[in-house]
């Protein structure tokens, strides 16, 4: 194959038979010699423009490094946090490229004296990420190189995850406040059942939680809530439960015994008398007040539950 470009080159002497076609073997005639002699400047002259004639090396540097000229064309993998400086963008000459590895620590770009790189006094590559280094000649650019990397810590900038789903594990996770970091947020999921997962829906509009587990909490907004539903009791003891709902309601088709139970809490429960409706006994209630059941058919009555630490409470009002 004709040796058309530097990268036609081989690295076996004896390969190297032609320059751009014309024949430099001993067999060759003398002038061929002048003629391949200026097509080999051509084409270092046109490496060089292009950038086909770099090195393409990697070097790997651990402590504080100032570039040379003769790193062009190299990969320089930094395993430790340090600075690399840069040589004179003058010295560099428009077009000197190299580029770069933050591979643990983050990695400082320095340019020569008061030059600039993109700008700055500085760029500051963090750890994770890779950048090509261009000289124009005055001052330096850089072309960063996207990287995310399961070690180390990286700032993440207009990035939308979307498929495939994340998974973070809970002790993996913490928000922190962007003025203080030292305030921050942890989840913790040990409560949920094995093999389920639980989904969280946040309502259309600004708000601060309220935590169940706390004293002294001033409330300012309200909360709709929809009965519970006990269903139809015609028979044995119904034990309400404070915690299922402030609200619960029930059909009454039989003769059966209401009871407050151990839970503390208190509730409000509606009783509606259905068609076979049964008298109903209280049982186990400190006090009870107020209307008596009938079993009339469709009769109602609201009934304010409390059990606290002086005893169970019932009142009864009937609603027709």
């Amino acid at each position: 194959m004709p040796k058309n470009a530097v990268t036609d080159w081989s690295t076996t002497a004896a390969n190297n038979t032609d320059v751009g076609g014309i024949n430099i073997q001993g067999s060759a005639p003398v002038s061929n010699m002048d003629d391949a002699l200026r097509t080999i400047m051509a084409q270092i002259a046109t490496a060089m423009t292009t950038g086909s004639f770099e090195a393409h090396g990697v070097t790997t540097k651990s402590s504080n490094y100032t570039v040379l000229t003769t790193d062009r064309g190299y990969l320089i993998n930094c395993t430790s946090a340090l600075t690399l400086s840069l040589p004179a963008a003058a010295t560099a000459a428009a077009g000197f490229t190299f580029s770069v590895k933050a591979n643990g620590a983050s990695v400082i770009l320095d340019p020569n004296g008061a030059e600039l790189i993109d700008g700055a006094a500085t760029v500051t590559m963090q750890t994770g990420t890779s950048a090509v280094v261009v000289c124009t000649g005055t001052a330096w650019i850089t072309a960063f190189i996207a990287e995310v990397t399961l070690a180390g810590t990286q700032t993440l900038t207009n990035k939308t995850l979307t498929t495939p789903t994340i998974t973070i594990n809970d002790n993996a996770l913490t928000i922190q406040d962007n003025g203080d970091t030292t305030k921050k947020l942890a989840l913790e999921l040990s409560g949920i059942t094995t093999a389920t997962t639980r989904t969280m829906t946040l309502p259309d509009f600004s708000f601060i939680p309220a935590a169940i587990n706390v004293q002294g909490q001033t409330v300012t907004g309200g909360a709709s809530v929809t009965s519970f539903s006990l269903g139809t009791v015609s028979s044995g003891t119904l034990t309400p439960v404070p915690s299922d709902r402030p609200m619960q309601h029930y059909i009454n088709n039989g003769a059966h015994t209401l009871a407050p139970g151990a839970v503390s809490g208190y509730y409000v429960l509606d009783i509606t008398n259905g068609a076979s409706a049964g008298a109903i006994t209280t049982s186990g209630w400190t006090k009870v007040s107020g209307d008596a059941f009938t079993t009339t058919n469709g009769n109602k009555f609201r009934c304010s539950c409390s059990i606290g630490n002086g005893g169970s409470l019932l009142s009864v009002q009937a609603l027709q």
